[in-house]
């Protein structure tokens, strides 16, 4: 059901023709909201954004966003973005300090990575599969903010690139040959 206007506690399958199957159903974990995008993954898994719920329509409080795992509708596990990032710091002025607000992910297959993007934090952050470990971030403006520094990319030709600050997406830009060691990312606001 519907909590809010930005968060729902379920998933469900619904076909083109509007039919509903609710033995293809997700459930958000116990303690989370699921939050604007979800990705598909290797075999039969299923990546999703999931916010911890606030206390009750407390709107003000910074959000906490982390990947929830499923396979075959089940949950797997919960990767929490959270443990890399310094809760007391205001990395964006249109957040709150602490707030690691998630927008977008996507899978990217030659690293086995979710790609996430923060518009709070205005990063791109590319966490493993297989581990839930954190690999790289690129973060326009978290500085000093930032606890994992060694994890930083940098930008092949700074002089020709412009940062978009608060952007709502970061794509893999698939107009480019991508390979593991070489990626190119567009971000959207």
């Amino acid at each position: 059901g519907v909590d809010s206007p930005y968060w729902c506690d379920t998933m469900y399958n619904i076909d083109f023709m509007g039919r509903i199957y609710p033995l293809n159903t997700y459930y958000a974990p116990e303690g989370y909201y699921f939050n604007h995008d979800i990705v598909d993954l290797p075999g039969s898994k299923m990546g999703a954004l999931v916010t911890r719920k606030p206390a009750y329509r407390d709107y003000d409080q910074p959000l906490e966003t982390s990947i929830a795992i499923y396979d075959n509708y089940g949950l797997v596990e919960i990767i929490d973005i959270n443990q890399y990032f310094d809760q007391s710091t205001q990395i964006n002025k249109n957040s709150l300090p602490g707030d690691m607000h998630f927008n977008t992910i996507e899978y990217y297959q030659p690293t086995n990575e979710i790609i996430a993007n923060s518009r709070s934090t205005n990063g791109t952050y590319g966490f493993n599969l297989a581990t839930g470990e954190l690999d790289w971030v690129y973060n326009t403006e978290a500085g000093e903010n930032q606890i994992v520094k060694d994890k930083q990319l940098t930008v092949k030709n700074p002089d020709s690139y412009h940062s978009t600050s608060g952007q709502h997406t970061a794509l893999i830009d698939t107009n480019y040959t991508n390979t593991a060691e070489q990626f190119y990312i567009s971000s959207y606001d």
